[in-house]
Protein backbone atom coordinates (compact mmCIF):
# COMPACT_ATOMS: atom_id res chain seq x y z
CA UNK A 1 0.00 0.00 0.00
CA UNK A 2 1.21 3.50 -0.95
CA UNK A 3 1.27 5.90 1.96
CA UNK A 4 1.07 9.96 0.41
CA UNK A 5 0.88 12.58 2.80
CA UNK A 6 1.06 16.00 2.98
CA UNK A 7 4.65 17.41 4.94
CA UNK A 8 4.88 20.82 6.33
CA UNK A 9 5.86 22.66 3.35
CA UNK A 10 2.64 21.25 1.58
CA UNK A 11 3.72 18.69 -1.12
CA UNK A 12 2.92 15.72 -1.44
CA UNK A 13 5.02 12.32 -0.93
CA UNK A 14 4.46 9.03 -1.89
CA UNK A 15 6.65 7.13 0.93
CA UNK A 16 6.01 3.52 -0.69
CA UNK A 17 6.28 4.14 -4.34
CA UNK A 18 6.79 0.25 -6.18
CA UNK A 19 7.44 1.79 -10.09
CA UNK A 20 11.01 0.82 -9.99
CA UNK A 21 11.38 -1.06 -13.56
CA UNK A 22 11.87 -4.40 -13.90
CA UNK A 23 11.86 -4.78 -9.99
CA UNK A 24 9.19 -6.39 -8.03
CA UNK A 25 5.71 -5.72 -9.14
CA UNK A 26 7.13 -2.11 -10.27
CA UNK A 27 7.07 -1.03 -13.71
CA UNK A 28 7.72 -3.29 -16.99
CA UNK A 29 9.89 -0.95 -18.75
CA UNK A 30 11.41 2.25 -18.48
CA UNK A 31 8.82 4.02 -20.53
CA UNK A 32 5.83 2.98 -18.08
CA UNK A 33 7.95 3.70 -15.26
CA UNK A 34 8.12 7.30 -17.12
CA UNK A 35 4.47 7.32 -17.55
CA UNK A 36 4.08 6.21 -13.93
CA UNK A 37 6.16 9.53 -12.38
CA UNK A 38 4.25 12.11 -14.97
CA UNK A 39 1.16 10.39 -13.78
CA UNK A 40 2.03 11.22 -9.77
CA UNK A 41 3.16 14.67 -10.49
CA UNK A 42 -0.08 15.10 -12.17
CA UNK A 43 -1.47 14.27 -9.27
CA UNK A 44 0.75 16.48 -7.44
CA UNK A 45 3.15 13.88 -6.24
CA UNK A 46 6.66 16.04 -5.61
CA UNK A 47 8.63 13.37 -3.75
CA UNK A 48 8.69 9.82 -4.55
CA UNK A 49 10.46 7.29 -2.37
CA UNK A 50 11.11 4.37 -4.30
CA UNK A 51 10.85 1.27 -2.25
CA UNK A 52 11.72 -1.97 -4.09
CA UNK A 53 10.99 -5.00 -1.79
CA UNK A 54 14.43 -7.38 -0.86
CA UNK A 55 14.49 -10.89 -0.25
Amino acid sequence: MTKISDNENGSLVDYHADILPGIDDGAKSVEEFMEMLQESARQGVQIQVLTPHFY
